[in-house]
């Protein structure tokens, strides 16, 4: 409370550089739990210091706050308000990683992956890539679409991964069908894993699932 105090008594001031302690009291109020003064005190942020070296960060921070608030189509449209007013911003990765995963939580699959994609291909040696890979793999694995996985690889200049990347793909895969109860899919791609992987990191579990 000190802390918010004092950077209200600078703002009070004036001076060339009152947008910070506005920037700062907004991430105070989110540290003390206030996510909703948050955002509305980062909005204001956003009106009234649009030169401000900290509009871009004020941007993310409201894609955050409103994720964390359960107001996903808020934090999309921010995520499209920084594209679309900072193309060249250096913090355009992270707000398409935020964007990716809130598309895959409110279960746009294909929009997500399309996202994660973007990321890969624009800022492929960035280490948000290497979480948008992560995230891939995984929606791949549940979608049962190993394969497409591989050509996501391919169309991206990614190269051929790792047997055991795959191993352990082609193996997720078949699990999430078989934790959904689809049977004739999950025996189906346990045969093909095991076809592929006799002696995989996973074959006993495998054989586990095909005996059931």
């Amino acid at each position: 409370n000190d802390a918010f105090n004092a950077y209200g008594e600078c703002q009070k001031l004036g001076g060339l550089r009152v947008d910070y302690p506005a920037y700062q009291q907004a991430i105070l109020q989110g540290l003390m739990g206030r996510q909703a003064d948050k955002i509305l005190s980062l909005e204001r942020f956003l009106t009234r210091y649009r030169g401000s070296e900290f509009w871009e960060t004020a941007v993310l921070e409201l894609m955050g706050a409103s994720h964390n608030e359960g107001l996903p189509a808020k934090s999309l449209a921010y995520a499209d308000t920084l594209e679309w007013v900072k193309p060249a911003s250096q913090l355009m990765p992270s707000a398409w990683l935020i964007k990716g995963l809130i598309l895959y939580q409110q279960d746009q699959v294909q929009p997500a992956i399309d996202q994660y994609t973007r990321l890969l291909s624009k800022y492929p040696q960035l280490p948000q890539a290497s979480e948008a890979l992560a995230m891939l793999r995984v929606i791949y694995a549940e979608q049962n679409r190993p394969e497409d996985y591989l050509v996501m690889r391919r169309d991206l200049g990614l190269g051929t991964p790792a047997d055991s990347e795959m191993d352990t793909l082609r193996f997720q895969s078949a699990e999430q069908a078989y934790n959904r109860g689809d049977c004739v899919r999950a025996r189906n791609e346990v045969g093909e894993y095991l076809s592929n992987y006799p002696n995989g990191s996973f074959h006993l579990y495998a054989r586990l699932i095909r005996a059931q």
